[in-house]
């Protein structure tokens, strides 16, 4: 029942009085409530089916519009109402058909309404109003219109597209050809209220263009039931092409019912009923040995079955085959020629503009989902009237491009994948398709068209087009493509007769262009990805021996053993079984055992068991992986079974495999690796047309054929025709009729043998005699042939059928695979070691090809062969390499040149860019810097890298003072000074016996150090960073005793925690004790394991490790300064060291020598030494004043960075005294905080205070004579060391470190004998980017 506030609200919207409708007063804000209605309504659309039955619309709404059209706002919200109430009504069931039987039934009821609602619109005079209200509204310019004036138009467009969408019911209309339906009665009112111009206006109109998806949805319904062939004949004569095909057609239909009238009667006798007697059927056994015995009268002879009274087999519902209804018509003829009118001045005004917007629309995303199947109907529709009619390619020149072609093709591959992969709605992605493939037909008729044009310029565009269409591999495969993946429960017969006819055109078109000349085409090559040798697959197929399984059980069941056993972790997200997959539910079985025995040869026993488990559950009945309360001890053994099992592994078959074995050409084993793993290559050769249709010679395709021929009766000639060209190319011209040799195809000949006398069948019965002849000939060699009727057949297979099993190997594959004699193979091996060296563009194989004897042989069997005999890897081997210059040696005066460039530019920043930038002749940097080492110029090669400069904001402060920083020197300086250290073992008295700590003189508290040290650590949460260093050592060391490395192995941080630890002050003190070197200069970012500690080495480190208290525990580097910064390892120190030494002893040798020119008698000395008389310059050095009674000078400088300690000349005169010195230092040597040892010759300590407030230093003036030093062969050593050190001092530019003074100044100073001259020295401090100087 109606609801009661439903039925008040109609009620209040107006009434009929005579032939007038008279509206409510508050009309207006019933109808809005009847929108608010049907807002609310729920799932089976009962508003909607309740105001159907109240036909508001056919008694108010049209009234209303049609008496009331000036009122706006009323005229707003009625065509709001109307078009939510005349949606198609699948959209009221979200866009799906319902399943339900109740809500079907809705469905079906609403669809009766709509119909109801159509009939309503079939009013002339209501689309009058809505043409006035539509033409006045267009006739605003842009400016003027407003946005409610667009939503008028597009609701007026959308009601009419709804009203043209009702689709006819033609049980209920009863309506024959040539009258007039509902839907021909709409078109009429449309057609006389002049809509249709207003429509062609919108579709021309560049200003209108956001209409035009609604304009070419209205225009696609108007010719829902037309074809373009009827309307573009409409109102002429009929030619004698189109009398012959209705003579055609009239006589089939007449053969027809002939033929059925003769098969009833012969199904009587004339003799009575009660002497039909019984019949004896010969050579048809019953269910005993002896002849059937036939009741029924001889006319039912033939139709003699044993199925007779049999429940055929159902198939599932989702196999059905889909039953599709096309709705084609012929209108009155005044319809077809307002129609026929309409589409030629759509053509001539409105074709190109709106299909170039609509496209770009497409393109853009500017229009709603599936809109291109407007698109596509509008192609194919109005190119094949502009055909039929009166063909003008410049009226479709919009879509008859090769673009087109392009966006045809890709969106035919978009539907079919969509096809594959929506299987639930794979009916619909199905119909688009079909229309795709019907707009792709039109193009290809069109072009076949351009080619029969008088105009010279078309016939080269077309001629141009089909270069490109035939050109590419893509548009040739497309067919074949649709053609194997057919599947008639998702698509329809009349697809599949669309799809056939189509290729059937493809084929005809491309078989006269190649027939014209040479036709190029674009092929695929064949790659494989680094396939492996023949030898190799033979050996990867076999698997592993019972042998090898025995020792890898032996290996895993200890680890399977505790993991059973709980003692070990078991993966938790493993699943056996793919729901989604299309696999069966007994291969999936199988695949997890194959998965379950992979993981145990493949040593994943916890995967293994994981997977074993979770199989078990999945499948429990029939106890394949154990029961469900398995022991440990049989699940041990069910594992092991498994492990040693024979499981038949499936093989994938690919598509591509297929296909070739369909042609017959079965893939060649694979021999040409791929060096590159790059997108997949094309060739071009010139066409085959053989090879082409052999393509078609494949079970997957003639199916779809077969199918479509057993309809022979239903089809129209032309698709008939299609049909059986392409059987007689395959077995007429390329005498394969093997592989039509199938029972499907034989039924189907068998029916149309009854047509022997019909002329339209004569085609088809002359193939069939000769294919039936065909076959009984090969079964007089081949008595199986008949049980070959039930298998579809390849070509391979059609080839032995007829000629014999085995015949194809024989006959096809010898010349492809012909044996190699042992003379071959000699003349082979003697070809390639004479040939293969040769010069030239070819290579060895092409010049073996042209030499051998054998002219029969390819250059594929040449290379297989040379493959098989080891004379080459693969095909790569054989490609020739650029051409390649010899190694250039060295001469003298190169060599020489070399040396002195070195010599030149030593110094320079980048040394060895300088030496290439000024040799005569150049060569490579590598060959370079190679030559400078092997000429022993320098000892490092780090040494020749360029060398990175600071930046300073302005000029590098060092490149002013005369310094070139060089990170790689100082780290030599740096290391040099350690191994100093190691030979002077010297210890400050005044330092604590707990801080100090002499590294050649370990005491017994070293481990406990070391022991502390890692305390320390432990303490700071760093126990698994010293694990992670432990690791590395021992893997360093399981390295270095199978491969002994001279390069130093890095330690990569890989986690947050362990780069914090490598930042941690005592973690890098760690690090050092243990012997790992710090970064060396900037190109190196982490530590690294020196190559000098060997295996044995790093296992004593890893041991001391775990026992700290050992007594092979590493020293703690520098532990007497633990807390300070050792001023040995300070580079700046030593630098200043090294470049004292240098001058002194310079300077020492011109003292000497001008001392022995004045004095030559005094020439001897007292002592037995040379009287050689060193004198060191004078260096003076900034101290800094400390308290005395403050450890900070000893214990080291607090957390303050500004605090740090500067280095002095302890480290120097350290090095200078004897190791066994022990005199004290005096009182003013204590106040500054200098230690100095007593020297053995002359010495002048002068100190002096500065009275300078600001910062209170001292300067100290140090002369020390080493007249009578007995360390001086210790000095001159050492001072040789430093010659291999640029001339210039050196400083760190990574770490900020101090700047010196100019050498030539420093020379310049040292060279006067002024005690007074000092040498100045900048503390420099640490910024993060630029260094600024302090005193």
């Amino acid at each position: 029942m109606m609801l009661a506030e439903l039925q008040a609200t109609c009620s209040s919207l107006g009434y009929q009085e005579k032939n007038s409708y008279v509206k409510e007063p508050d009309c207006t804000e019933t109808v809005k409530d009847l929108i608010r209605f049907l807002k609310r309504e729920d799932d089976t659309c009962d508003i909607r089916r309740q105001l159907g039955h109240a036909q508001i619309v056919q008694n108010d709404l049209v009234h209303i519009l049609k008496g009331y059209a000036d009122d706006s706002a009323l005229f707003d919200t009625v065509i709001r109402l109307l078009v939510n109430l005349t949606q198609p009504a699948y959209l009221c069931f979200d866009n799906l058909i319902p399943e339900d039987k109740t809500l079907r039934n809705y469905y079906l009821e609403i669809e009766s309404h709509l119909l109801s609602y159509k009939l309503a619109f079939a009013d002339e005079s209501l689309f009058a109003v809505l043409t006035k209200k539509l033409g006045d509204l267009l006739q605003l310019d842009f400016e003027q219109r407003s946005d409610d004036d667009s939503l008028v138009i597009e609701r007026v467009l959308i009601l009419v597209r709804n009203i043209l969408h009702v689709p006819p019911d033609v049980s209920s209309e009863k309506r024959t050809d040539d009258d007039a339906t509902i839907h021909d009665q709409v078109l009429w009112a449309l057609h006389t209220s002049g809509m249709e111009d207003l429509l062609l206006y919108v579709a021309s109109s560049d200003s209108e263009r956001q209409f035009c998806m609604h304009c070419l949805e209205v225009i696609s319904l108007m010719f829902r039931e037309q074809t373009p062939e009827q309307l573009a004949s409409a109102g002429g004569q009929r030619s004698m092409t189109e009398k012959q095909k209705d003579e055609q057609e009239l006589l089939l239909a007449m053969e027809k019912e002939k033929s059925r009238k003769q098969a009833n009667m012969m199904k009587y006798s004339t003799r009575h009923s009660r002497f039909g007697g019984t019949y004896v059927c010969q050579k048809i056994k019953s269910i005993s040995d002896e002849n059937l015995i036939y009741h029924r009268s001889l006319g039912d002879a033939c139709n003699i079955s044993h199925d007779m009274g049999k429940n055929p087999t159902k198939k599932p519902k989702n196999r059905k085959p889909i039953k599709e209804i096309e709705l084609t018509r012929r209108s009155t003829l005044s319809i077809r020629l307002f129609l026929k009118e309409f589409c030629v001045q759509f053509l001539e005004n409105c074709y190109n503009p709106l299909m170039y917007a609509v496209k770009d629309n497409i393109l853009h995303n500017r229009s709603q989902e599936n809109d291109e199947t407007y698109y596509l109907w509008a192609l194919r529709f109005f190119m094949e009237f502009n055909r039929h009619y009166k063909f003008k390619l410049a009226l479709v020149g919009e879509t008859m491009s090769l673009p087109t072609f392009h966006y045809m093709q890709t969106e035919l591959m978009r539907y079919h994948e969509m096809i594959l992969g929506e299987k639930k709605e794979a009916i619909v992605w199905s119909k688009r398709l079909h229309l795709a493939l019907r707009a792709y037909r039109e193009l290809l008729l069109t072009l076949h068209c351009m080619d029969k044009s008088k105009d010279e310029q078309i016939c080269r565009s077309s001629k141009v087009m089909k270069n490109n269409i035939f050109y590419m591999m893509e548009y040739r495969d497309i067919f074949l493509v649709l053609l194997r993946k057919f599947n008639e429960s998702k698509n329809s017969r009349s697809l599949l007769k669309d799809l056939i006819e189509t290729c059937h055109i493809y084929i005809k078109m491309l078989e006269q262009f190649a027939k014209g000349g040479s036709c190029m085409v674009q092929k695929k090559k064949r790659t494989a990805n680094k396939k492996k040798n023949k030898k190799a697959s033979k050996k990867d197929n076999s698997g592993p021996s019972k042998e090898e399984l025995e020792e890898l059980w032996d290996g895993l069941s200890d680890t399977l053993s505790e993991i059973i056993q709980g003692k070990e972790n078991i993966p938790e997200s493993t699943c056996p079984f793919d729901v989604t997959s299309d696999i069966e539910d007994t291969q999936q079985r199988v695949n997890a055992m194959i998965r379950i025995q992979d993981d145990l040869r493949g040593n994943k026993p916890a995967d293994a068991l994981a997977l074993f488990r979770a199989a078990r559950e999945v499948w429990p009945e029939e106890n394949q992986f154990g029961e469900v309360d398995i022991p440990p001890e049989d699940e041990f053994m069910a594992l092991r079974e498994v492990f040693f099992a024979e499981i038949q592994r499936p093989q994938a078959e690919q598509e591509d495999n297929a296909f070739m074995e369909d042609e017959g050409n079965e893939p060649d084993e694979v021999v040409e690796e791929e060096l590159e793993d790059a997108m997949p290559s094309y060739s071009e050769q010139e066409f085959n047309m053989q090879e082409f249709i052999v393509s078609f010679a494949s079970p997957l395709v003639l199916k779809p054929y077969a199918l479509l021929f057993s309809e022979f009766k239903i089809n129209s000639v032309f698709t008939n025709h299609c049909i059986i060209r392409l059987f007689h190319r395959l077995a007429v011209d390329l005498h394969i009729p093997g592989v039509l040799f199938q029972a499907a195809i034989f039924r189907t000949f068998q029916k149309i043998l009854s047509y022997r006398n019909s002329e339209i069948y004569k085609e088809l019965y002359k193939f069939a005699i000769y294919v039936t002849k065909k076959f009984f000939e090969s079964a007089k060699d081949n008595e199986k042939i008949f049980m070959e009727l039930m298998f579809w057949k390849s070509k391979r297979d059609a080839i032995e059928v007829s000629e014999g099993y085995g015949s194809y190997k024989e006959n096809h594959e010898s010349q492809k695979q012909s044996k190699w004699n042992e003379e071959q193979i000699e003349e082979l091996k003697t070809l390639f070691e004479q040939l293969k060296d040769v010069d030239g563009e070819l290579d060895a194989a092409d010049y073996i090809l042209a030499h051998v004897i054998d002219n029969t042989r390819t250059r594929r069997q040449i290379i297989r062969q040379l493959v098989q005999q080891d004379l080459i890897e693969n095909a790569a081997a054989l490609k020739r390499k650029g051409p390649t210059r010899p190694t250039r040696l060295w001469r003298e005066e190169e060599e020489l040149e070399l040396k002195n460039l070195f010599d030149q530019f030593k110094d320079t920043d980048d040394v060895v860019a300088n030496i290439i930038n000024n040799m005569k002749t150049k060569r490579s940097k590598p060959k370079v810097m190679e030559k400078i080492m092997a000429l022993e110029l320098v000892e490092d090669k780090k040494e020749l890298y360029k060398k990175r400069k600071r930046k300073n904001g302005g000029q590098n402060r060092n490149e002013t003072e005369g310094f070139v920083d060089d990170q790689d020197d100082e780290s030599a300086m740096a290391s040099e000074s350690e191994n100093e250290a190691e030979n002077e073992p010297e210890v400050d008295s005044s330092q604590s016996e707990d801080d100090s700590v002499t590294p050649n003189h370990q005491t017994e508290d070293t481990g406990s150090s070391f022991k502390n040290l890692l305390d320390k650590l432990k303490n700071q949460g760093l126990e698994d960073q010293i694990k992670w260093i432990q690791n590395n050592l021992r893997r360093t060391a399981d390295e270095l005793e199978e491969d002994d490395d001279d390069e130093p192995i890095p330690i990569v941080p890989l986690t947050e925690d362990h780069e914090n630890a490598m930042e941690n002050k005592n973690f890098k003190t760690f690090l050092k004790t243990l012997g790992i070197a710090p970064p060396a200069n900037e190109q190196e970012r982490f530590w690294r394991i020196p190559a000098k500690l060997k295996a044995d080495k790093l296992r004593k480190l890893v041991d001391c490790i775990d026992d700290p208290n050992s007594s092979d525990a590493p020293v703690i580097q520098g532990q007497g300064h633990m807390k300070t910064k050792s001023k040995r390892n300070n580079a700046r120190f030593e630098m200043l060291k090294n470049l004292a030494k240098q001058k002194k002893d310079n300077q020492a040798t011109k003292d000497n020598n001008k001392r022995f020119e004045e004095n030559p008698d005094n020439s001897n000395s007292e002592d037995d030494e040379v009287p050689l008389v060193k004198k060191t310059p004078i260096v003076t050095k900034r101290l800094r004043k400390t308290d005395t009674s403050s450890d900070s000078d000893v214990a080291g400088p607090s957390n303050e960075p500004k605090e740090k300690s500067k280095p002095s000349k302890r480290a120097k005169l350290d090095s200078e005294s004897s190791s066994n010195m022990s005199s004290r230092p005096s009182s003013d040597e204590e106040g500054l905080g200098l230690h100095l040892p007593k020297p053995t010759g002359k010495t002048n300590l002068d100190t002096s205070s500065s009275s300078s407030s600001d910062d209170d230093e001292l300067h100290i003036s140090i002369e020390v004579s080493n007249k009578a030093n007995k360390k001086s062969a210790r000095l001159e050593s050492s001072s040789s060391e430093d010659e291999l050190l640029p001339k210039a001092s050196i400083g760190n530019a990574a770490d900020n470190r101090d700047s010196f003074a100019d050498t030539s100044k420093a020379d310049q100073e040292m060279k006067s004998d002024s005690d007074d001259q000092l040498l100045p020295m900048r503390k420099a401090v640490k910024r993060p980017t630029i260094a600024s100087d302090s005193e």
